[in-house]
């Protein structure tokens, strides 16, 4: 029962729909990762690690480094997201652009491993964009709300404001905009 009711939850308002909306009204190609979701029956997919090292392998890799990406990542995703940049250090700082981690358990230095810019927003009472601390050369800041399942919905509005600062102004005639394939 305690499952279903967290799934509804989860489901209700901690929906990738927005960003999804978002990256599209920005002419933004979108690839989401369910990496809670991963199978040990699929090959390259038997953690959530490894299912991203293989999405990231097989979509992402053979995209050129004009191509920018935006990362949002949610709980573990945030240890995933710090396993990609590590394994694909180069690549990984090449291509994305922003990480918005929505309350990350990653552990360690992220920003020194990425080299890019990154905000956790995580579980607080305080008012969304609450810097709350520095830690590893990148912004704690508070999502709006105490419930960890919720803190993407809550932050997401902050974290669209952050990525449009990383977009290409829409006047610069020499865009060389491409998409994924």
């Amino acid at each position: 029962k305690q499952w279903y009711q967290r799934r509804v939850a989860i489901t209700a308002g901690g929906s990738m729909i927005p960003y999804i909306e978002w990256a599209r009204q920005n002419d933004i190609d979108v690839l989401v990762l369910n990496t809670n979701e991963s199978r040990q029956c699929y090959k390259g997919s038997e953690t959530p690690v490894t299912h991203a090292i293989t999405a990231f392998k097989d979509h992402i890799s053979p995209l050129p480094d004009n191509i920018k990406i935006f990362i949002v990542a949610h709980s573990y995703g945030g240890v995933v997201a710090q396993k990609l940049a590590q394994k694909f250090s180069g690549q990984f700082s090449k291509k994305v652009v922003a990480i918005a981690l929505t309350d990350s358990v990653h552990f360690g230095n992220f920003a020194v491993t990425a080299n890019i810019p990154i905000r956790n927003y995580v579980s607080s009472s305080e008012v969304l964009d609450t810097l709350l601390h520095e830690q590893d050369n990148y912004e704690v800041l508070s999502s709006g709300t105490r419930e960890h399942p919720w803190t993407s919905d809550f932050a997401k509005l902050s974290i669209f404001a952050w990525f449009y600062d990383f977009l290409p102004s829409t006047d610069d005639s020499d865009d060389q905009t491409q998409h994924m394939p």
